[in-house]
């Protein structure tokens, strides 16, 4: 039998010393090969809470004579408060990706609605400002052009979106003329604006490593391209109900991060932004109105936010691992997830609305939505079965022009459950999946008619069906983080309202919801201890 001796290296320089060369012949033979990389990328991914102040503005000029501007609305003081997930990826090449997808809420501010017509009084109102809500996105690829273990610096190029709606209540004169007299209380709706920027991103990115656990990250961007689109709803005046606007023009963003490594795996840290947004061509047809009146947009936002984050490390200058676990998805499993939906309600009354002109059309709700959820894997070869239920708490809400009447409609949804089957597939520890099944979802509808104060409400549950996809990475064999998308439609199905007087009204409810979540999941494994490859 022939035996294999292996040498370490201070038992092999003990060899060499005391019987001189014959020894040291032999280094190069049992030398390692130089280590090879354990994967190409490294990847980091969190969370934010952003607090923010932002401001909008428009200005709406003449038809006939362009240069003079007939009135001006001013959103000021918005406060937002917005969660956000974000990503980056980053190749040993030097090539880098990186993504975020935020929402939140608009909690307060002042709107001053201003009219300058030629003949009669100036005009000035102010309303109070709540329950708007913010939606916005970046994607980048990009690539380092310096690296070193100092930092790095690298030019991308991206695409933004940023989404805003803010709702005027109520409404108070505050200079000549008699719009708002008497006052308008601040329990209804009086105006809204929402619009939507998208435009095509050109940006620095600088990472500097100023301590081995402290990191100061700076990122600017210009947006050369923006397209801006949008409506107004003058709630108490049926022919601007919603008034269509539309437009292009530039902006630019900056950020700043500095974060500490708490671990060699997690990250916090705090950082600030700002946002800017203006048109340099936008227009509107005023109702009656055959030419087009010009317009002028600009929007703003700034504002401190608090970050978390896991950083898996491509290990470019580490010895790979001895062992790789090959995974296994079978078994139950629980978590937690939060994310943004959005949808569509639309409200169409058949029976006994007294004083109700029928005017029906999509009014959007949007929020936040967080919950948890469990289910069981079963795994066959590369395909995975399973089923999963999912509770989620939400404040998905909107309003919408529900006739011609003056009653403003509010649609709120505050909870969400599903049960789906899962099919899907697993390349290791990566998996694919889809899902589908059933859903329910709890809501509260009411609509108020400023001119009565009279107020119809509706608290039901509905019953619908669910798609969904994504898909879920496992970081050991016991957690996973994943993030999927889910469209859920309730159908269109009579719902009895009810007023302070007990009048019922049969109003036919059509409403859609969809959602994209971010959640950790932790799995009983019920699978074989793994199998190990050896290098």
């Amino acid at each position: 039998m022939r035996k294999i001796w292996l040498l370490s290296v201070a038992p092999l320089a003990l060899l060499t010393n005391s019987i001189g060369t014959q020894a040291a012949d032999l280094v190069p033979v049992l030398s390692a090969p130089p280590p090879a990389p354990i994967t190409e990328w490294s990847i980091e991914g969190g969370m934010r809470y952003w607090y923010s102040e932002g401001r909008y503005q428009k200005d709406l000029f003449d038809p006939f004579t362009p240069t003079r501007l007939n009135s001006r609305l001013s959103y000021d003081s918005m406060t937002g408060h917005a969660g956000e997930a974000f990503a980056r990826f980053d190749h040993r090449s030097g090539i880098f990706i990186k993504a975020n997808l935020g929402i939140g809420n608009l909690v307060d501010g002042t709107l001053h609605d201003e009219d300058f017509p030629a003949f009669v009084f100036y005009s000035n109102t102010v309303s109070e400002m709540k329950d708007g809500r913010m939606r916005y996105g970046s994607a980048d690829v990009g690539w380092n052009a310096l690296s070193s273990p100092l930092g790095k610096v690298g030019g991308y190029i991206g695409y933004r979106y940023f989404y805003e709606r803010g709702n005027g209540f109520g409404c108070r004169q505050i200079a000549t003329d008699a719009v708002c007299v008497p006052t308008i209380p601040t329990s209804f709706l009086g105006l809204s604006e929402t619009e939507t920027w998208r435009g095509v991103a050109l940006g620095l990115n600088t990472q500097m490593n100023l301590t081995p656990q402290l990191r100061l990250e700076v990122d600017a961007a210009v947006l050369p391209y923006v397209d801006r689109s949008g409506f107004d709803n003058h709630w108490f005046r049926a022919d601007i109900n919603p008034q269509m606007e539309s437009g292009r023009g530039w902006g630019a963003q900056f950020e700043t991060i500095l974060s500490y490594a708490v671990t060699p795996h997690w990250n916090v840290g705090v950082g600030g932004r700002y946002w800017y947004f203006t048109t340099t061509e936008a227009h509107t047809q005023f109702p009656g109105v055959a030419l087009d009146s010009p317009m002028k947009f600009s929007a703003e936002r700034y504002g401190g936010f608090l970050q978390a984050s896991y950083k898996l490390d491509g290990g470019f200058n580490t010895a790979p691992a001895i062992v790789a676990p090959v995974w296994n998805w079978t078994g139950l499993y629980f978590g937690g997830h939060l994310g943004g939906g959005w949808g569509r309600t639309q409200l169409q009354p058949t029976s006994g609305f007294f004083g109700f002109v029928a005017a029906p059309g999509w009014g959007d709700v949007d929020g936040f939505i967080g919950g948890g959820q469990a289910g069981i894997n079963y795994q066959i070869a590369n395909w995975v079965l399973g089923v999963e239920g999912e509770y989620s708490w939400s404040d998905l809400d909107g309003y919408a022009p529900c006739d011609r009447s003056f009653y403003t409609c509010h649609n709120r949804v505050d909870e969400v459950a599903t049960l789906a089957g899962r099919f899907g597939y697993a390349y290791g520890n990566l998996m694919f999946f889809t899902k589908a099944g059933g859903a329910w979802a709890q809501d509260k509808h009411d609509m108020v008619r400023y001119a009565t104060a009279n107020l119809f409400n509706a608290d039901v549950t509905r019953t619908g069906w669910l798609l969904g996809s994504g898909l879920e990475y496992a970081f050991t064999p016991d957690w996973s983080a994943k993030i999927e998308y889910s469209y859920m439609d309730f159908g269109n199905h009579s719902v009895p309202f009810t007023d302070q007087f007990g009048n019922i009204a049969n109003i036919d409810v059509d409403q859609v919801i969809q959602d994209v979540k971010v959640g950790v999941n932790y799995r009983f494994n019920w699978a074989p201890a793994p199998v190990v490859a050896k290098y």
